[in-house]
């Protein structure tokens, strides 16, 4: 317990010292959250398009993707100062350039959300006396498959929302958008995050299909069992991974 609560201190003045959104960082953020929101804008309910429709579901779909991706990236960053990384958000512009295209093409049918991908460094003076080898692919994975599984649980937190206010149209998008979100950050193409969890850990990678494959049956089904399900699979994973981590 001792030691557990010294590592636990340690990373708690790693965040309050090194844990912050870089200016170049939050321009990325700002520029993908606008273009989640539009993306996740083009259909909404309602057969008649107005502006003033269309402009009130755009915030609400902006404000699902500031409040997911925002999150998502803080959480990584933390577990990359936690293992002794600093972690950066780089936007990739020709997968953003290729979002927007499908998602226009496509009248929004198809949201895909390749935004960009997570860089890490070493913070040489944290990491003297725990590792001196170059930089870990396995620490990589794991720094991604956090993003995934904080995805899943955002994508959880909307659907008890969605349960408890069933039309709600912020709700009902914050779990599709973090679904999408999760899954797109599988996808292994260069420059992307998929891409390095493939090849940092096949297991950890096979562990994100899967958990994002379940996640939606038990999420989309609309039904209190899967719910519930999908609550207690979130919360038997986090006991294990403290207990892993201590």
């Amino acid at each position: 317990m001792f030691i557990v609560m010294i590592m636990n201190e340690e990373w708690a003045a790693r965040i309050r010292d090194f844990f912050r959104f870089s200016r170049e960082e939050m321009i990325s953020l700002g520029v993908v959250i606008l273009i989640g929101g539009f993306l996740f804008s083009l259909r909404f309910p309602g057969e008649i398009f107005t502006i003033q429709s269309w402009t009130y579901h755009f915030i609400l779909a902006a404000l699902v993707a500031a409040i997911s991706i925002v999150i998502k990236t803080a959480s990584q960053k933390m577990q990359a100062l936690k293992h002794g990384y600093y972690a950066e958000f780089h936007i990739v512009w020709i997968a953003v350039i290729a979002s927007l295209l499908i998602g226009i093409f496509s009248r929004g049918y198809l949201p895909v959300l390749f935004f960009g991908a997570i860089s890490t460094s070493f913070m040489v003076r944290q990491r003297l006396g725990e590792f001196r080898y170059g930089d870990s692919f396995e620490d990589n994975a794991n720094l991604i498959l956090n993003g995934i599984t904080t995805c899943l649980t955002l994508a959880t937190i909307f659907a008890l929302g969605s349960f408890l206010f069933p039309d709600s149209y912020f709700f009902t998008t914050g779990i599709i958008f973090n679904l999408v979100l999760a899954a797109c950050t599988l996808v292994p193409i260069p420059k992307m995050d998929g891409l390095a969890l493939l090849f940092g850990s096949k297991f950890l990678f096979t562990v994100g299909v899967g958990s994002v494959i379940l996640y939606s049956l038990l999420l989309l089904s609309g039904t209190k069992i899967g719910l519930v399900l999908a609550i207690m699979i979130g919360v038997i994973n986090k006991i294990v991974s403290l207990l892993w981590t201590a």
